[in-house]
């Protein structure tokens, strides 16, 4: 059973994202099996022709964790707004089975039993 560590917070620019990656380095450092996971995003940035998360880039890089970022956040939203406005604007349903599958292979990711996953 994997244990969580939830950063939550009411409000944009509070700090959740440098929490975390913050966590996920002191975790990753001491070889913790450790991933980052942030289910639905608003604002993006495009990286290589693929939009991604501004938050999911700079816990990776901040952190070292290596994972695809469509792993890590399945739903990227380019309108900085509330995310169920965006998937609205976007016309990009939010589907709650993608995100349980992509939590799900992230854990098996951490218990080893996944071989795509890769974890510093």
């Amino acid at each position: 059973m994997s244990e969580g560590i939830y950063i939550i917070g009411t409000d944009t620019e509070v700090g959740k994202t440098v929490v975390s990656a913050g966590l996920m380095h002191l975790l990753l450092a001491e070889k913790y099996p450790s991933a980052y996971f942030k289910p639905v995003a608003s604002g993006a940035v495009i990286i290589n022709g693929t939009t991604e998360s501004i938050d999911a880039v700079f816990v990776r890089t901040a952190s070292g964790f290596i994972e695809e970022g469509e792993n890590i956040t399945p739903f990227v939203f380019k309108n900085e707004v509330a995310p169920h406005l965006a998937a609205r604007l976007e016309q990009m349903p939010i589907d709650v089975a993608l995100i349980k599958d992509r939590f799900q292979y992230l854990k098996d990711v951490m218990n080893g039993s996944s071989p795509k996953g890769r974890v510093v």
